[in-house]
């Protein structure tokens, strides 16, 4: 409970100034849809497949969105380093 006031906050920076109604709207969506399926899906996975093939499906879907969001996700400015270090003497290409 605690955290998701915190996150509301970085979606509503994240938005641009006449957007973020939507993107709160579509934020809490996609956490409601989460809410209700995540139970009703992993409940039916545990009662057909067993414990070691739902956690094993878990994982693997953790590391899919692991990865996934690591391809997607731009990188700030201020994390990119130069590909070639400048001397104090040269002037940057950037």
């Amino acid at each position: 409970m605690l955290i998701m006031c915190r996150v509301y906050a970085l979606v509503t920076d994240l938005a641009p100034s006449t957007g973020s109604g939507r993107y709160l709207a579509v934020f809490g969506t996609g956490w409601g849809i989460a809410a209700t399926l995540a139970p009703l899906c992993g409940t039916q996975l545990l009662a057909r497949t067993g414990a070691i093939a739902l956690w094993s499906t878990m994982a693997a879907l953790c590391l899919l969105l692991a990865a996934t969001h690591l391809r997607t996700t731009p990188r700030p400015p201020a994390l990119h380093r130069p590909s070639k270090p400048t001397s104090p003497g040269e002037p940057d290409s950037a």
